[in-house]
């Protein structure tokens, strides 16, 4: 399952790292902490507002049916659009600033165009000329026609808080925070 409702770029996205520590004291009472966990503890928060019925029964769906489920979950704020045509079956997805955006080997990226039209793929690399993908491509993408986004696997909180406004729209923030 794959989280596709953008952020509300009106709104703050919290972006979270955190790494447990164990605290090693010396006998002159100075400490040395060490890292017990390889990857960080992320988590991200960020309000979202659907504006369409469409877009917010999506939105809903998801929330609802995803409650136990691990969540694919484009980190919003890292978008970067595609500097070149994606070709059916091409494994390349050529973005300018690939190296500067944390994408993680084995992890995840979505190519994103709106709610409804999306595509993930398995990053294998990361270089200059853009992500390199275990995935075939299946839908082909022209050149700036769509977003690229580095992806984690997350989980949601136990409550979420969604205000319906309208039949048609639904805003609320929701905190995801990622597999590890």
């Amino acid at each position: 399952m794959v989280w596709t409702v953008p952020a509300n770029g009106g709104e703050s996205i919290v972006e979270t790292y955190g790494f447990r520590t164990d605290i090693l004291p010396g006998y002159d009472a100075s400490e040395q902490r060490v890292r017990l966990r390889s990857l960080a503890l992320e988590s991200l928060e960020f309000a979202i507002e659907a504006q369409e019925a469409r877009e917010a029964q999506l939105a809903t769906s998801t929330i609802f049916a995803g409650q136990h489920e691990v969540i694919v979950l484009p980190w919003w704020q890292y978008g970067s659009r595609l500097m070149g045509a994606v070709g059916i079956g091409d494994q390349l997805l050529p973005i300018g600033d690939a190296q500067d955006v944390p994408y993680r080997v084995g992890g995840d990226a979505v190519v994103w165009r709106d709610p409804f039209t999306w595509e993930l793929f398995e990053v294998d690399s990361v270089s200059g000329a853009g992500v390199a993908t275990v995935d075939l491509a299946t839908i082909a993408w022209a050149s700036g026609s769509a977003l690229v986004y580095p992806a984690r696997r997350v989980r949601l909180p136990d409550k979420v808080a969604l205000s319906r406004i309208t039949s048609r729209v639904l805003s609320g923030r929701v905190r995801y925070t990622a597999e590890t």
